[in-house]
This record gives structure tokens, C-alpha cells and sequence, in this order.
């Protein structure tokens, strides 16, 4: 498979997740202000460190007490003001999607071919609708959350450096814009694993129905080892796969983590090294720290998330293939409408 073709697949598949934010507005824009006052929220903290111990090193104890008393003022109305918006405002948005999905996908169920659908089962499909539904809807949720930390964060980083020197913000520019490239490459990769390790999962899968569904036939033949060894067959491949995967997957998941602590190490040094030269005060020193813990968290958290979005995404493919693949009812949009008439039924034309 070809990088433009999976970098088309991608926006098509990227395009029909986020298909719920143009459905619910009002409801992710409750979200997405939830997780933003979130961010901001351990930008403030830095800022009140920096306050704290600026009237420190001025020996200011009246500096001191005033800034502690607005820092504890602020930290009291933050939870307060948390708690309601988790309370009474926000709560609607992973239920809303649910039902949005729900009411996308049993319309769609409805006008489907039961002779499709039966064969299924119908626990199966309940499973397949809510988990794909549940899961759907906590990923985009948790997706935004993601997703405003690593702005914010970004754009806190880049003011507190340059706050320095500029030239350290346009380093940090580099780094992030080479970060992006790796993650991105990595993903092509991932994507490529994760489509054909989806294929041979069906394709196994359907191997499994032929076997249930052809019991007499194997019996007869005396075919079960056969069948067996094309299933151990499958699942080789799908372990290989897997083990590709899981070599990018950990690369992303350690290796990115540790050379992002090497160069928070090498800024700590030096830092450490500018305060003992006299060329920088311990209070730049505490909120530049802060700045770059923050930093890492996000990009540590977004990381993670990622890996569990690979893992869980699963399931809302399930949704979309079974409904993708099973076809409609003939004819469902044709014919004269039906019109129900109480204790009205004629019989025409019918024939034994």
C-alpha cells in the first residue's frame, strides 16, 4: 500500500471520527472549555511560583503573604468552579454522542438485509453497536483533551523560553517541527501494520465461520487438521504483524519519552550552570523548570494516549466495517408508501 493511499484513508477515516463534533457543537464546545481552563489551570500554578519566589529572593515577606493569599483564593474558585462544570454542565457530551451514534447506525441497521444481519447473531451486533458507540465516543472525548494540553502547552513553552532568549524558542520550534515529522512517520508505518493485521484478522474470522458452519462437511472429509493448520496459518501472520508493530509502537512509546528527558536534562545543566555563573536567578530557574515539566507530561500523556487510541480504535472499526460490508434491503425506497388503516386489510393477488 502506497503513503498517498494510506494518507488518503487516513483523512477519510479521520474525517468520518470527528463526524459527532459537527453533530453536537454545543456540547464539545462545553468539553472543550472544560479541558481548557484544565491547561491553563497548571500555566497559573507557574506563574504563581514565579511570584512566590520573586518576593522571596526580595526578602519581601508583605509580597510574599499577598501573593499566597491570592494563590490560595484562586486555588479554592478553581475547584469550585471545576466541580459545577463537571457537575451540571458538561456531563451531556458522552451520553449525546452515544445516542448520536446509536441513532446514525440503527437507521442504517433497519433498512439492512436480515438474511446479513441474522447471520450475525444479535448479541454480537449489540456488542459490536455499544462498544463501537462507547468507545467512539470516550476517544473523541479524550482526543480534545489531548489535543488543547499540547497547544497550550506548546504555546506556553514557546512565551517562557523567549522570555530568556528567543533564539532558545526558535530551537524548541526546530525540535517540535522534527517531533511532528517522527511521529508522523512513525503513524504511516503504524497504519499500514494496523490494516493489514485488520484484514488477516477477518480473514481468519471467516475461516472460523466456515469451519461452524461446514461442521458435516469436515467431518466427512476428515478435514479438521487441515482447517487447523490454515487457522495456525492465520494467526502467524497476524503475529508477525503484531511484532512490527509493537517495534514502532515501542520506539514511539519509550524511545521518543527518553531523548525528550535527555534534552530536559541538558536545559536543566545548563540552566544550573547559568545560576551558579550568576547569569540566571532562581526564580527563572523555578518557572523554566516548571514550564519544561509541564512540557513533558503533555507530550508523555499524548504519547500514551495515542498508543491507546491504536489499541481501542479497534472497536469503532468494527462498526464501520460490519455496516460498511452488510448490504441494504432491495427496493426499501420503492413501491407505494404504507399507510396504516385500523382494521383495513384487504388480500390481493395472493396464491397458494
Amino acid at each position: 500500500m502506497s503513503e498517498e493511499i494510506i494518507k488518503q484513508e487516513f483523512l477519510k477515516n479521520a474525517k468520518r471520527f470527528l463526524y459527532p463534533l459537527l453533530q453536537l457543537k454545543k456540547e464539545y464546545i462545553k468539553e472543550g472549555f472544560k479541558w481548557l481552563i484544565t491547561a491553563f489551570n497548571n500555566i497559573i500554578h507557574i506563574f504563581f511560583l514565579e511570584r512566590v519566589v520573586s518576593a522571596l529572593e526580595l526578602s519581601s515577606s508583605e509580597g510574599f503573604y499577598n501573593i499566597l493569599q491570592i494563590y490560595i483564593t484562586y486555588i479554592i474558585c478553581f475547584e469550585v468552579i471545576y466541580f459545577a462544570i463537571r457537575k451540571w454542565w458538561w456531563m451531556n457530551t458522552l451520553p449525546f454522542t452515544a445516542v448520536n451514534i446509536y441513532k446514525i447506525y440503527l437507521k442504517w441497521y433497519i433498512e439492512m438485509n436480515n438474511n446479513k444481519t441474522e447471520l450475525l447473531g444479535t448479541w454480537k451486533l449489540v456488542g459490536i453497536l455499544t462498544q463501537g458507540s462507547r468507545t467512539w465516543a470516550n476517544l473523541l472525548s479524550d482526543g480534545i483533551e489531548q489535543a488543547l494540553n499540547i497547544v497550550v502547552s506548546i504555546w506556553f513553552a514557546l512565551y517562557m523560553i523567549g522570555r530568556v532568549d528567543i533564539r532558545y524558542s526558535l530551537v524548541f520550534i526546530l525540535f517540535i517541527i522534527l517531533f511532528f515529522y517522527i511521529i508522523r512517520w512513525i503513524n504511516l508505518r503504524l497504519w499500514e501494520f494496523r490494516s493489514r493485521r485488520y484484514e488477516m484478522r477477518n480473514k481468519r474470522l471467516r475461516n472460523v465461520v466456515k469451519i461452524i458452519m461446514s461442521k458435516m462437511e469436515i467431518l466427512q472429509a476428515w478435514k479438521i487438521n487441515s482447517e487447523m493448520d490454515i487457522l495456525w496459518g492465520n494467526s502467524r501472520e497476524i503475529s508477525e504483524v503484531s511484532r512490527d508493530m509493537a517495534t514502532y509502537r515501542g520506539f514511539m512509546k519509550r524511545m521518543v519519552p527518553f531523548i525528550l528527558t535527555l534534552m530536559i536534562l541538558s536545559a536543566f545543566f545548563y540552566m544550573w550552570w547559568s545560576v551558579l555563573s550568576g547569569d540566571m536567578s532562581i526564580g527563572v530557574l523555578v518557572w523554566l523548570t516548571g514550564t519544561l515539566i509541564i512540557m513533558q507530561n503533555t507530550i508523555t500523556s499524548a504519547l500514551s494516549f495515542y498508543v491507546t487510541f491504536t489499541k481501542e480504535f479497534i472497536n469503532v472499526e468494527k462498526l464501520w466495517t460490519f455496516f460498511d460490508e452488510t448490504p441494504q434491503i432491495q427496493g426499501y425506497e420503492e413501491g407505494i408508501t404504507f399507510e396504516h388503516k385500523k382494521w383495513k386489510i384487504e388480500l390481493q393477488d395472493v396464491s397458494y
